[in-house]
């Protein structure tokens, strides 16, 4: 079952997620101590390790959808088209060859798109294998008798090998892949959610927590008020600026709406 996230939580707030872990990661691995910290919480390596193949899951999400070209999806039209009717007209035609029948039909159904096609190829496969025996070749006399010859058999591998010589490997839908990558963003918001108030938990130091993002800077007038050195003082943690988080802290073993 997927994980959820609160209602509130917005599409934008998602997709700053992966800017946040990269800040929080990169944070951790440039401040020793503070990832020191966090191991006295449990944070292990497995745990940062998991943070970064989470952020690369995101990243490597092919969220384009598929477009074929004008005369692939002509052909894959007319396959799909003749498979409705072509497939029966097969079955029908080796009635008196029914071993050769139930070699050539096995497991072929109308099907839609590049199934279609997959479908087709077989078929003909199998019905130039026919060749290959004295009761094959009978039936393939058969079926040229039936209405479906050689130059019927020849237009069909034309445009089998039209839609394979353009064969890709498959891309889900717009919808599908947005949906997947929505996923995967919260998933990795759900790691970033329990690991930062994990740190914020356990990390005092001012610097160290704007180096993680999860603190800011704070300003008297038009003065930064420098934090983000190894010669800043612990602060009490009323003392932090924290950035405020859009979400609550969410305990992924609850479920949530």
């Amino acid at each position: 079952m997927a994980m959820k996230l609160s209602a509130d939580v917005t599409r934008e707030t998602l997709e700053d997620t992966p800017r946040r872990v990269t800040q929080f990661l990169i944070g951790l691995s440039r401040r020793p101590t503070a990832l020191t910290l966090m191991a006295s919480q449990g944070f292990t390596p497995a745990d940062k390790k998991q943070g970064w193949t989470l952020l690369m899951k995101v990243g490597d999400l092919d969220t384009t959808e598929e477009v074929k070209d004008e005369e692939v999806e002509q052909a894959l039209v007319e396959l799909d088209r003749w498979d409705e009717k072509g497939l029966r007209r097969v079955a029908i035609a080796l009635y008196h060859f029914p071993e050769v029948r139930q070699t050539v039909m096995a497991g072929l159904a109308p099907k839609v798109g590049d199934e279609a096609a997959k479908g087709v190829a077989i078929l003909l496969g199998r019905i130039e294998r026919l060749k290959e025996t004295k009761e094959g070749r009978a039936a393939h006399a058969m079926l040229a008798k039936r209405g479906i010859s050689e130059a019927e058999l020849a237009h069909l591998a034309k445009l089998v090998a039209i839609v394979q010589a353009n064969d890709k490997p498959a891309r889900p839908s717009r919808a599908a892949a947005d949906e997947a990558y929505i996923e995967a963003l919260i998933e990795l918001r759900h790691w970033y959610l329990e690991w930062s108030e994990v740190a914020r938990l356990c990390i005092t130091r001012r610097d160290h927590l704007i180096l993680l993002g999860l603190a800011s800077r704070r300003t008297t007038g038009a003065t930064d008020v420098e934090g983000d050195t190894d010669v800043v003082e612990p602060t009490d943690e009323e003392d932090i600026d924290d950035v405020e988080d859009p979400t609550p802290f969410i305990d992924p073993k609850k479920p949530t709406t």
